[in-house]
């Protein structure tokens, strides 16, 4: 691990991730390795680096306690602020995370508004590679995978609370019930007992029952009425608990920028021809993130521009041909012939 030989060390830490995926490894190598190659970002060894954090990163929740696991997740946020000035560094830490998106939902907001900032950065520059812009958009499917599993595990989580008070609500009315008719029992007993006649233990069950339905007194305050649905009372529910019920919730302030991004990236995409694969999933992703968020806000004016520039050189394309007095006779001529 100390050659110079950038080729021998680069292969060497190949061979301890593998150690580390099959064997029990102390946490504090684990750590050293895995710091170690987030921060090598030379061109000339990055498919080897590559290649030993795919081996890593899967396997260090197995192979790392849980503080320690923790850690690897600080080292990790505290590499992309320290290199952020860096591109290319940047891109090799967003690499990481992208292959191993489940490994870092459990942590997601320490990076969610570096990957938001970092957005415009990778893909919107005029000089942004194929590579920095599909990078781009898999950070976008990421962060929009994310935010649906948070907001299904919160709806689930809602349901099971909701559940649990609705069974500890029926356990109580049973209690209830229970004590309610044990004092009618009691107070049916002592009568008994002062009229002279046996405990209702000493007679059979049915004959229980007719005790108690002709013993107690009639209630004179409430009469029997027969049940129907006008009867029946069914509680109000406020407006905003069923605005709150569909998945039409206004989303924050990340979901907003990204969806106005990815409108950006594919006008800009559109104009280049050998970018509609990344056309295609940029309208892909705009169309479900707007199924799940509908009342995001859209800002024209992030890509007004982009839509006028069309505009511009097609207005700028006739003034030439008219200045320069091209020859009339290329275009169709729109007048009927004389005679």
């Amino acid at each position: 691990l100390k050659s110079k030989d950038a080729l021998s060390k680069n292969l060497a830490y190949i061979n301890v991730c593998r150690f580390i995926a099959m064997y029990e490894t102390p946490p504090k190598i684990i750590l050293q390795v895995y710091v170690a190659l987030l921060r090598m970002t030379a061109p000339e060894s990055r498919p080897l680096v590559r290649k030993a954090l795919d081996i890593l990163v899967p396997v260090l929740k197995d192979r790392l306690p849980h503080d320690e696991f923790v850690k690897s997740i600080k080292w990790t946020k505290k590499v992309i602020y320290e290199d952020g000035h860096s591109l290319s560094n940047v891109i090799h830490v967003w690499g990481v995370i992208v292959k191993n998106p489940s490994m870092f939902y459990g942590h997601k907001e320490q990076f969610m508004p570096q990957m938001v900032n970092c957005l415009s950065r990778l893909a919107l520059p005029g000089n942004a590679t194929l590579e920095n812009r599909s990078l781009a958009v898999d950070l976008v499917e990421i962060i929009i995978v994310w935010e649906i599993e948070r907001e299904k595990r919160s709806k689930l989580v809602k349901l099971q609370d909701q559940s649990k008070s609705l069974k500890a609500a029926a356990r109580l009315a049973k209690k209830e019930a229970k004590l309610k008719l044990a004092r009618k029992q009691a107070r049916i007993e002592k009568k008994r007992k002062a009229a002279g006649k046996c405990p209702l233990k000493l007679r059979k069950a049915s004959q229980t029952k007719w005790v108690l339905s002709s013993e107690r007194k009639p209630s004179k305050r409430y009469k029997s009425r027969p049940i129907s649905r006008r009867n029946l009372s069914y509680p109000k529910r406020p407006f905003s608990s069923l605005q709150s019920m569909g998945p039409a919730s206004r989303p924050d302030k990340s979901i907003t920028m990204i969806i106005n991004f990815l409108i950006r990236l594919s006008l800009s995409t559109v104009q280049v021809g050998n970018q509609d694969i990344l056309w295609r999933r940029c309208t892909e992703l705009l169309a479900r993130g707007l199924s799940v968020w509908p009342l995001t806000s859209i800002k024209n004016f992030s890509f007004k521009k982009l839509l006028e520039v069309p505009q511009k050189s097609s207005r700028g394309s006739s003034n030439r041909g008219r200045s320069t007095g091209s020859d009339n006779s290329s275009y169709p001529s729109t007048s009927k012939p004389k005679g």
